[in-house]
């Protein structure tokens, strides 16, 4: 660039801008949430779960965690207890289910599913993911999700949902409240 061939419209102006918000930044140095500003949020929890064949495990994530937000990876044959989950475990909170085309083998589902819930990741005060139920691909969206979820400065944290019955009693009766494990520290609460 050569000083002739540049153009500076109102220069004294443009100075005299630069010069107050030079001192506004000098002012509030000290000022945290003047630096701070806030990005999201709001929204409370977010439960990122899938929802199988086995709808006891929402039920159970439903019951424990108690989101306002609930983000559900399912498939078209599983979306079927859906309501039958929400009815019962007398979820009043929104929800958003993502369906996945192949439950099974689709795993590059998942970039497309992060896009997706990208609104709902970003209003979240905490992001909640269940690493219990569905697919072994659900279970992939569901890191993926939890990734973005941190890549966005989110709070994440994994729980695991126990139910400690025989599978023919849990088949038999899925709306009982199981046990949820925080997976970081250990603990179990029930």
């Amino acid at each position: 660039m050569k000083e002739d061939e540049v153009v500076i419209k109102n220069r004294d102006q443009n100075a005299s801008t630069i010069v107050d918000i030079w001192a506004t930044l000098k002012e509030h140095l000290e000022d945290d949430d003047f630096w701070n500003p806030a990005f999201g949020g709001g929204s409370g929890k977010v439960l990122v779960s899938s929802l199988g064949l086995s709808p006891g495990l929402l039920y159970s994530a439903l019951k424990n965690v108690e989101p306002e937000q609930c983000l559900l990876i399912t498939s078209e044959k599983a979306l079927f207890s859906l309501e039958g989950v929400i009815r019962r475990s007398e979820y009043t909170g929104t929800y958003t289910t993502l369906t996945m085309n192949d439950p099974w083998s689709g795993f590059g589902e998942a970039n497309d599913l992060v896009i997706r819930a990208r609104d709902c990741l970003v209003s979240a005060d905490e992001v909640i993911c269940n690493a219990t139920g569905g697919t072994t691909a659900m279970q992939y969206a569901i890191q993926q999700l939890a990734e973005s979820a941190k890549s966005l400065g989110r709070d994440v944290r994994w729980v695991a949902m126990i139910d400690r019955r025989p599978p023919e009693n849990q088949r038999a009766e899925p709306y009982v409240v199981g046990e949820m494990m925080d997976l970081k520290r250990g603990t179990s609460y029930d």
